[in-house]
């Protein structure tokens, strides 16, 4: 639920574009950028039950992972991501601090730490914050960040700031919503790093129940 798409989603179709070229209201991929598209798939309580991520390079080659989720009391609890062969890549295991926090411990097929995300949620199942860890394969911690996110009144996000809490770093990425489908959601956006002006470019398509 915390996505925030709305209407009875049952899959949604992500494509993002690194540094799309942009002239007037005419907006390109970069021929010289990977592709990458993620489809969420949700069951009918509106959760996340899997997720396809492909990538697509510009030589023509591509590669990517199946995720699969599963539920304890209606939450996640675990997932598994996979690979076009089969092979177990990363776990997930998920514990509820409350409804509205959870931590997410990530290991690779090795069962190695990999990840430590933490996600707080809004009086309306949204992500408003999250701190992320990662750690190499000897475990010691080699990113330690924050994500803030605001919300407009409809509650898309508008921007978030990380915080790398290593250097005392901030960066501020901006949302700028240019179409939306049915139900309010988004179907076209460009997000922008603030300090850098480096851009992304995200269409989303919408399949319903």
């Amino acid at each position: 639920m915390e996505f925030g798409f709305r209407g009875k989603v049952k899959a949604v179709i992500k494509k993002v574009y690194s540094n799309p070229v942009i002239n007037g209201d005419s907006i390109k991929p970069n021929a010289d950028s990977p592709i990458n598209t993620y489809t969420y798939f949700f069951n009918q309580d509106g959760n996340i039950d899997s997720a396809k991520t492909e990538y697509s390079f510009p030589s023509g080659e591509s590669n990517g992972y199946k995720t699969i989720y599963k539920f304890e009391n209606s939450r996640k609890s675990e997932w598994v991501a996979i690979n076009k062969n089969g092979e177990k890549l990363l776990t997930g295991k998920i514990k509820w601090a409350s409804d509205k926090e959870y931590k997410e411990s990530v290991y690779d097929a090795s069962d190695n730490a990999k990840y430590e995300i933490t996600t707080i949620l809004n009086d309306s199942f949204r992500i408003i914050k999250t701190k992320i860890k990662a750690f190499d394969g000897l475990g010691n911690t080699i990113q330690d960040d924050i994500q803030e996110f605001d919300l407009d009144k409809q509650l898309n996000a508008i921007s978030y700031k990380t915080t790398h809490n290593a250097s005392g770093q901030t960066e501020v990425t901006d949302y700028q919503y240019l179409k939306m489908a049915d139900f309010l959601n988004p179907k076209e956006l460009i997000m922008t790093k603030r300090e850098k002006g480096t851009k992304t470019f995200i269409s989303l398509t919408y399949i319903y129940y």
